[in-house]
């Protein structure tokens, strides 16, 4: 399922449904804007696709994957694509996550996230953290077209922070005191 692997994006752009994600995350841009922004947009998108699944190749490249099926949400059908550990390797997991959707006769992937240890990539915090970050620039929420001509210059300058907090110990519990 990691489409990503062999390189042949051409491929993978196929069994991807951009425009969806695109109208999901962005619906009032998305809805108004000009064609030929919507275009530029998937070109980022697709540019993006290739960029994270070479930032995250290494991690499932010769690597054994083990695939099944999450849930189901509505329409949509998640996927996990998750890297058995080797013998002797650092014992970091891995794995991607897929979100289908139907496509007539077919599914197409419309959302794709990752996991690392655990901890889950949002994609769809994304577009809110672009538009804020492009809208400084102009003094105003960009338009479509802004958004696809101004997305590169911003999409590596902002990071999601993540805490993983650790399990509570559940040694014996204390009692609580009591007013006597």
């Amino acid at each position: 399922m990691w489409i990503g692997l062999r390189r042949d994006y051409p491929t993978a752009y196929a069994q991807l449904d951009l425009r969806y994600r695109l109208a999901e995350s962005l619906p009032d841009l998305w809805d108004t804007g000009p064609e030929t922004a919507r275009a530029d947009l998937v070109t980022r998108m697709e540019e993006m696709f290739v960029e994270t699944s070479e930032l995250r190749r290494e991690r499932v490249e010769n690597q054994t994957m083990e695939r099944k099926v999450l849930r189901r949400q509505g329409p949509h059908l998640w996927i996990e694509s998750r890297a058995l550990p080797r013998a002797n390797a650092p014992k970091k997991s891995f794995a991607w996550r897929y979100r289908l959707t139907p496509r007539g006769g077919s599914w197409a992937i419309t959302q794709r996230e990752y996991l690392v240890d655990g901890t889950p990539s949002d994609s769809t915090r994304f577009w809110p953290m672009a538009r804020r970050q492009i809208a400084q620039t102009f003094g105003r929420p960009p338009t479509l077209a802004e958004l696809a001509a101004n997305l590169p210059a911003v999409k590596g300058t902002m990071r999601i922070r993540a805490l993983k907090v650790p399990e509570r110990s559940r040694g014996p519990r204390s009692e609580a005191p009591t007013n006597r």
